[in-house]
């Protein structure tokens, strides 16, 4: 891995980012594969089989700047290294599950965000560029539109799939609404009382316009809806942000 402040060629990353994302989910499941085994191998009735929650975000369903927005049956078509490794990991899991029966259940994340985001991701980055009066760069028109995810409502729905989903359920774990990168930055103004400094950019390849998923799988297996709007997720966010301030 290596650290965020190095700058690589796109191309070397292209090459590299797949091997590392499916290599990690493979020793994962050849874990669970392991642990499963031993299970049945000792006939402990009271043994509980490996669980494999698998975590699949966000997926790029086609050509650079398309939209991937729909529900677990819509085509998955990824061009992008990044979309393709996701993809890749998930189809490892149900290849497991075929082949060696570990109970794995998939989780599709949509952009999560809240307290302690990583300092990478664009809500983070407005908030610290706000606040400490710096510059952001707004890639394209910033209309991209993104359905967001509350942290506690994806630690909710990972607890609930444990227990209720069954080995094989694939399920998308999004918000009702999607929001475009403008508005959320006129919410974090507000929310601030400030205004972010911005700096026009080019449209980055592969920054798709849409990703927003449809969540009713998973409220038919689980129960869960997400409870937490963005505005109040954010408020979170820049409250935990505020008080690491000195």
């Amino acid at each position: 891995l290596l650290p965020r402040a190095v700058r690589v060629d796109p191309r070397h990353l292209c090459a590299v980012w797949p091997h590392v994302r499916v290599r990690a989910r493979d020793e994962l499941v050849e874990a669970a594969v392991e642990e499963h085994a031993a299970a049945v191998q000792h006939h402990d009735p009271g043994a509980k089989p490996a669980q494999q929650l698998g975590v699949v975000r966000d997926h790029d369903r086609g050509a650079p700047h398309a939209s991937a927005v729909g529900d677990e049956r819509a085509d998955l078509m990824p061009t992008s290294p990044y979309g393709v490794s996701k993809l890749a990991a998930e189809k490892l899991l149900l290849a497991y599950l075929d082949w060696f029966s570990v109970p794995v259940k998939i989780l599709r994340y949509f952009s999560v965000y809240g307290p302690n985001h990583r300092p990478d991701m664009a809500y983070s980055r407005i908030i610290d560029a706000i606040i400490n009066h710096k510059e952001f760069t707004v890639y394209g028109s910033g209309e991209q539109k993104r359905s967001n995810t509350y942290i506690d409502d994806v630690v909710e729905a990972t607890l609930l799939a444990d227990i209720k989903a069954s080995p094989g359920d694939i399920m998308n774990i999004c918000g009702d609404k999607t929001i475009s990168l403008n508005e959320a930055i006129d919410l974090i103004e507000n929310l601030l009382g400030e205004k972010l400094i911005r700096k026009q950019g080019e449209l980055r390849r592969g920054d798709q316009k849409e990703t927003s998923g449809d969540n009713k799988r998973a409220l038919a297996i689980l129960g869960w809806r997400a409870k937490i709007s963005l505005r109040q997720g954010l408020q979170r966010q820049i409250l935990e942000v505020q008080s690491q301030s000195p």
